[in-house]
């Protein structure tokens, strides 16, 4: 990272919308972003709201708010003040969001988020001592980015259609409904991935937040009672459903992440040429050879059992099998209460983050990809003119 990253070549103010801080030595993450919490400059301060966990579907530690000092937006001569959210996600500091309000009115603003990134590396993460530890990603989404319009996450992505005419873009969203009774239900679609994640990551900080309340109770193992024991059926229940929403959003990521015209060549045991389309993949291969022999081809990346999030996948399909396709025998239920309790289930969960992540990041523009993991870039049609597309129903 050089100072002159924030300039381009022409000297003008080049906007960042996203920051990711990952250590190059051993410093851990936490203990980063606490110091920095401990020796914030003049003027700046921690805000001591609770932070609103609805970003991002990757499981946020130490979710830590900075307001910078107010600043009178020279565009429009407004006051402006500025939060921002990071958080520990994967061993590594990312920004969660920019909160911007001008003359008391809360609105979204690429310039002014972008000079809130620039002044926060500049007075608050150069001086302090362990910057020279750590690597700093900055990346544009801004408009470009379909989390810019969407309302929640969980959405079915936007697509964006360029008229070769008009010169212009214009966003869609698909919208849905549902019969209620006699009522219809409309609303705007979403995305089934993303609800798997979305479950997953609810029912894990539910099952966290059961386990923190059984942890201040000094006789809950030696002195079971009617409410202590609940709250360990509460824990179980959250975390088996946390397992296994986190392996179907895998299985479902994977199965969109192969092209409809794909095919996968192989011969069989006895050396037989076989063909097989992606109705036959997604059908008769399991998750774990899509991941390991399917997807290597679609996006050309290499052994993914070298990387480290493999380990953990593996363990969680373990898990998963084990809570679906449960024996009669005793010990196995001991092991899957086991497993549920240990802290290391977290891990697990979030290896389903990491691999999708993994993969998400050689095609962030894939329609049918969830919000809430990185950047989401729209997919852009071109059509002729709208006029041709589009008709007006109702003025």
């Amino acid at each position: 990272m050089t100072d002159n990253q924030f300039m381009n070549e022409r000297g003008e103010f080049r906007v960042y919308t996203h920051l990711t801080i990952s250590a190059k030595a051993k410093v851990p993450a936490k203990k980063f972003l606490n110091s920095i919490r401990r020796k914030l400059p003049q003027n700046w301060h921690i805000v001591r709201s609770d932070y609103v966990d609805e970003h991002t579907f990757k499981l946020v530690d130490n979710p830590t708010g900075f307001q910078m000092p107010e600043f009178v937006d020279t565009t429009d001569n407004k006051h402006c003040r500025i939060e921002m959210w990071f958080g520990v996600i994967n061993e590594c500091i990312s920004l969660l969001k920019i909160y911007c309000w001008k003359d008391g009115k809360i609105e979204k603003n690429i310039e002014a988020q972008g000079y809130a990134i620039w002044k926060f590396y500049e007075n608050v993460l150069i001086p302090s001592a362990y910057f020279k530890d750590f690597d700093f990603e900055f990346r544009y989404g801004g408009r470009s980015d379909a989390h810019w319009i969407v309302e929640d996450i969980r959405e079915k992505r936007p697509i964006a259609l360029f008229s070769l005419k008009e010169k212009q873009t214009m966003i869609l969203s698909q919208n849905s409904k549902a019969s209620l009774d006699s009522f219809e239900i409309n609303f705007t679609d979403y995305n089934n991935i993303a609800l798997c994640l979305s479950t997953a990551k609810k029912s894990y900080l539910r099952a966290l937040n059961i386990l923190k309340k059984l942890n201040k109770d000094p006789i809950i193992s030696s002195k079971p009672t009617k409410n202590n024991t609940a709250m360990i059926y509460d824990f179980l229940e959250e975390m088996q459903s946390s397992v296994i929403f986190s392996y179907t959003a895998v299985e479902a990521f994977v199965n969109v992440s192969i092209p409809n015209d794909f095919e996968y060549t192989r011969f069989n045991e006895k050396g037989i040429k076989e063909i097989w389309n992606k109705n036959q993949i997604e059908r008769w291969i399991s998750t774990s050879d899509k991941i390991t022999e399917i997807l290597p081809l679609v996006f050309d990346c290499g052994n993914i059992k070298d990387q480290v999030f493999w380990t953990g996948f593996k363990d969680l399909e373990k898990l998963r099998n084990q809570l679906i396709h449960q024996k009669s025998q005793i010990k196995d239920e001991t092991s899957i209460t086991d497993s549920l309790f240990s802290a290391r289930c977290k891990s697990l969960i979030e290896a389903a983050t990491k691999l999708i992540d993994f993969f998400y990041s050689f095609k962030e523009e894939h329609h049918y990809y969830p919000l809430g993991i990185g950047i989401a870039s729209y997919q852009t049609i071109e059509i002729e003119s709208f006029k041709k597309h589009f008709k007006v129903i109702e003025k």
